[in-house]
């Protein structure tokens, strides 16, 4: 085995086991967190402040997301809530519901694993987000945000590059300027 062979495997065993690591610090977070009301890790639907406040890792529509995908969505919704754990005011439900909508799109998009997604995935997302939704600015930033996450923990083979989605989904020019609605 060639040394750039090497490298490529010790690479791919990183990633693995980098999502592991992830996994695991999330299950302790997980335990010690008082927002998610009487959940377990691996219920697919977690009461969030209340027990009629629900975040599910579902598809749209329902049906099991893949187990990637679901992993990587808690995984997300931990860091989040543990880093602002200290709040005065907790996260809004629908704000939280929303950091997990990308993962949900994905699903739908077809995608099975982290390794699906590179920097063509993310460029059709953002097509797929201008064709599909009214409003796409909001969950284009939500979709930002996950990819900086994955990004920041290396558990891609490549970077993703990522949009200012403002002007990639918004309604401004090129200067930023919000453009007058047409009616």
């Amino acid at each position: 085995m060639s040394e750039e062979e090497k490298l490529i495997k010790l690479k791919r065993d990183t990633e693995n086991s980098s999502l592991v690591d992830l996994e695991v610090q999330a299950k302790e977070r997980f335990k010690s967190l008082d927002l998610l009301v009487n959940c377990n890790w691996d219920d697919s639907e977690w009461s969030y402040l209340k027990k009629s406040k629900s975040l599910k890792f579902q598809r749209i529509g329902g049906g099991k997301l893949p187990v990637e995908l679901e992993t990587i969505g808690k995984i997300f919704v931990v860091n989040i809530l543990w880093s602002q754990r200290l709040r005065a005011e907790p996260f809004a439900p629908s704000y939280i519901s929303s950091m997990i909508k990308p993962l949900k799109i994905w699903a739908e998009m077809e995608v099975e694993k982290l390794a699906d997604i590179n920097q063509d995935f993310y460029d059709a997302t953002i097509i797929y987000l201008r064709d599909r939704y009214a409003e796409p600015a909001s969950v284009g930033v939500c979709v930002n945000r996950v990819i900086d996450y994955i990004n920041n923990n290396n558990l891609l083979k490549v970077h993703i590059d990522t949009q200012n989605i403002r002007k990639a989904l918004g309604s401004t020019d090129e200067q930023g300027r919000v453009l007058a609605k047409k009616e």
